[in-house]
């Protein structure tokens, strides 16, 4: 079964991403695609909450959206937390690894968990060691 991935943001038309994904995942030879996901911002939330049932594995998250997602979240990263944003959400099955944050929260009988988490920084970080 094909996994699905993509890009939630407003607009979307510039993007590159989902042409870009598709053909590492044709190259690679992974049964996955990557959709452009345009949302308004009155509607991210419903969304996000509906990528576990829509099929989704995790998406990224671009402008005007990496804050207003963030409580959203089931859980965040650590880099998520410091920078204030997330740019990528990962719809995880529920484990036993959740972190006690997440663990508190009322999950009820989900079987699913967004984790929020943030890359950006990764971006910028490399590129000042070289």
């Amino acid at each position: 079964m094909p996994f699905q991935t993509g890009l939630i943001g407003w607009p979307l038309g510039h993007s590159v991403s989902p042409a870009m994904h598709n053909a590492a995942f044709a190259a690679l030879g992974l049964e996955g695609r990557y959709d452009a996901l345009p949302v308004a911002p009155e509607e991210v939330a419903a969304l996000v909450h509906s990528l576990p049932m829509r099929g989704y594995r995790g998406v990224n998250v671009t402008i005007p959206h990496k804050q207003a997602v963030m409580p959203l979240m089931d859980d965040l990263s650590d880099a998520a937390r410091a920078i204030g944003a997330v740019n990528t959400v990962i719809v995880e099955r529920f484990s036993k690894s959740l972190s006690a944050e997440a663990a508190s929260n009322d999950l009820g009988n989900r079987f699913t968990v967004l984790r929020g988490d943030n890359t950006d920084w990764l971006g910028f970080l490399h590129p000042l060691e070289a």
